[in-house]
C-alpha cells in the first residue's frame, strides 16, 4: 500500500480532477460566497484568474430556461439528505451554451449545515438530456408545442387532460379553461355530439382511425379537418385518446380546382374537335351562299344571303373564341395582336350570359384607337383575364335592374390601359386586401374556386404589368396596361 501525507493526498486528488476536466466548488451558506478551483474557472470561462464569487453571480451563468428547475433542486438539497445530481446549461463568452453535469454533498460543522461541496464537468453526450426528461413538464410542452397541428389527449370520460398551443388556437381559449372538461362544456352541441361519437369509436378500436369532418373554428369559419385518433392503454384500467387535427380545407380546394382544370382541359380538347366538325359544313354553307348571291339579282334574296354570310362569320368567331379560352396557352409565344380584336373576342364569349339576364355589356374603344393598333401579348391569356373579370362582374350585378359591365381601352403614356368596370358597389377593404390570394372567395360553396383573380393576376404579371383594383372608383373597377407598339 502506498502511504501519503494529507497534503500529498490533496495534490493527488487535485491532479486527478484536473486531468478529468472536473471543477471543484464550495458554497458557504453563511456568506453566500462560492470558492472554486482553476478547472472550474476554465469551465465557466471566468476571466482574470478569479477563484471566488457569489451565489447570485452563479445563477447569472444559468440558461434562463433552467433557472427555476435548478432553484427547486437547490431547495430540495437544503431540506433533505437525498442524493442530488444535476444537469443544466450555462451561458459563457459570446453567448455560447455549455451543458454541465454536477454532483455534490452537504457540509456540516458541529452538526449544522454550513455549505455545499460539488464537482462539475461539461457533458455534451446525448444522454445528458435524458436525465430529467421523464419528469420534466417543460420538456413535454416544448416538444408538443412545436407540432404545427392541434393535438389533444382525452381520458375515457372524454375530458381533455392535455392539449398543445395549436389546439388552444383551434378552440379559441387557453388550456386552463378547458383542461378537465369534456366537449359539451366548450363546443356547440352539434360539434360535441360528433366528437363524442368519434371518440367512442376510437376508444373501442385497437388501432388509429382517421375521419374527416366540417367544423367551425374559433372565429366561426367552417373548416374541413382530418383527425387521427389513437387509443393508448396507459394502465390495465385506463385508456387515453391521443388526437391530432389537421386542417385540410386548402387541400380540398386544390383538389376541387384540379377537377375543374381537368374539366377545362377536356373542354379544350372537345372544342378543337367541335371546331373541326362545325367549320367544314360552315365553309360549305358560306361558299354556296356566296355563289348563289352572285347569280341572283333580286335585292331581297341578296340581302338574305348577306345575312347568312354574316352569321357564318359569327359562328366561326364563336368557335375560335371557345378554343382560345378553354385551352392551355402557357406555351404560346408572345405575338403582335390587335387590342381591339382582344376586346371584341371577349365580348363574343361573355355577352350571351349578360343578355340572358337583361344586363348590358359594353365595349368602349378610346378615341384614335383602331383595329390596326397593336400590342405584344398572348391573346388567349388576356382574353381569359377579361372573361374572369366579367364573370365576377356578372355575379356582382346579376340581380340588379339595369345593371351593366363595361370593357374599355384607352391610351396613356404610350400604353394601352384596359379596364373592366361594372355597376356593382365598391369591394370592402378587407376583402380587397385578400381577393387575389389563391382559393380566397366570398362566393357560396360550389359557386367559385377562388382562382379567377389569382390566375388573372399571374397572367398579367407574365405580361410585365399588374392587375389593379381601384378602391376610389364609384363602382367596381379593375385595370391593367399593355404595351402599345
Amino acid at each position: 500500500m502506498i502511504k501519503a501525507t494529507p497534503e500529498e493526498l490533496v495534490e493527488i486528488y487535485q491532479s486527478i480532477m484536473a486531468n478529468a476536466d472536473m471543477g471543484i466548488s464550495i458554497l458557504d451558506l453563511a456568506t453566500g460566497k462560492i470558492q472554486w478551483d482553476e478547472n472550474y474557472r476554465k469551465l465557466y470561462e471566468i476571466p482574470d484568474g478569479r477563484l471566488e464569487g457569489t451565489i447570485e453571480e452563479w445563477f447569472r451563468f444559468l440558461h434562463e430556461d433552467d433557472v427555476q428547475r435548478i432553484q427547486g433542486y437547490m431547495q430540495q438539497f437544503l431540506n433533505t439528505d437525498a442524493k442530488v445530481q444535476l444537469f443544466y446549461r450555462i451561458k459563457v463568452t459570446g453567448n455560447k451554451v455549455k451543458c454541465i453535469r454536477a454532483s455534490g454533498q452537504r457540509i456540516f460543522t458541529d452538526g449544522v449545515l454550513t455549505g455545499f461541496r460539488g464537482i462539475c464537468w461539461e457533458d455534451s453526450s446525448p444522454m445528458l438530456l435524458q436525465f430529467d426528461v421523464d419528469n420534466s413538464k417543460w420538456f413535454t410542452d416544448a416538444v408538443l408545442d412545436i407540432i404545427p397541428d392541434p393535438l389533444f389527449v382525452k381520458n375515457q370520460r372524454h375530458e381533455v387532460i392535455y392539449a398543445n398551443q395549436e389546439y388552444e388556437k383551434f378552440v379559441g381559449m387557453k388550456r386552463e379553461v378547458f383542461v378537465g372538461k369534456n366537449d359539451y362544456e366548450f363546443f356547440p352541441k352539434e360539434m360535441a355530439d360528433l366528437f363524442w361519437r368519434l371518440n367512442e369509436e376510437a376508444f373501442a378500436s385497437k388501432t388509429s382511425i382517421e375521419t374527416e369532418e366540417a367544423v367551425a373554428n374559433s372565429v366561426g369559419q367552417t373548416r374541413i379537418v382530418m383527425t387521427k385518433r389513437t387509443p393508448l392503454q396507459v394502465s390495465p384500467e385506463e385508456k387515453v385518446l391521443v388526437g391530432v387535427v389537421r386542417d385540410i380545407t386548402e387541400i380540398k380546394k386544390i383538389q376541387t380546382s384540379m377537377v375543374a382544370q381537368s374539366k377545362m382541359a377536356s373542354l379544350g380538347e372537345m372544342a378543337a374537335g367541335i371546331a373541326h366538325e362545325i367549320n367544314n359544313p360552315l365553309s360549305i354553307i358560306r361558299g354556296r351562299g356566296l355563289l348563289l348571291k352572285e347569280k341572283n339579282s333580286d335585292p331581297k334574296v341578296k340581302s338574305d344571303f348577306e345575312l347568312i354570310e354574316q352569321n357564318c362569320i359569327r359562328i366561326e368567331r364563336i368557335v375560335r373564341s371557345l378554343k382560345s379560352v378553354s385551352r392551355n396557352s402557357s406555351q404560346d409565344p408572345f405575338e403582335e395582336t390587335s387590342v381591339v380584336a382582344i376586346l371584341e373576342e371577349t365580348q363574343i364569349i361573355a355577352k350571351e350570359r349578360f343578355s340572358d339576364r337583361n344586363l348590358e355589356l359594353l365595349v368602349e374603344i378610346g378615341q384614335g384607337i383602331s383595329d390596326m393598333d397593336r400590342t405584344r401579348a398572348r391573346p388567349a391569356e388576356v382574353v381569359q383575364v377579361l372573361v374572369n373579370l366579367l364573370n365576377n362582374s356578372f355575379d356582382a350585378i346579376r340581380t340588379q335592374k339595369g345593371g351593366w359591365a363595361k370593357i374599355n381601352v384607352s391610351v396613356e403614356n404610350k400604353e394601352f390601359v384596359v379596364e373592366v368596370t361594372d355597376s356593382g358597389q365598391r369591394i370592402e377593404l378587407d376583402v380587397a386586401a385578400r381577393m387575389m390570394e389563391p382559393f380566397f372567395t366570398t362566393k357560396p360553396t360550389g359557386k367559385g374556386t377562388g382562382l379567377g383573380l389569382s390566375v388573372s393576376k399571374q397572367f398579367i404579371e407574365i405580361h410585365g404589368s399588374k392587375l389593379v383594383y381601384d378602391p376610389k372608383h364609384t363602382h367596381t373597377r379593375f385595370f391593367f396596361v399593355l404595351p402599345k407598339l
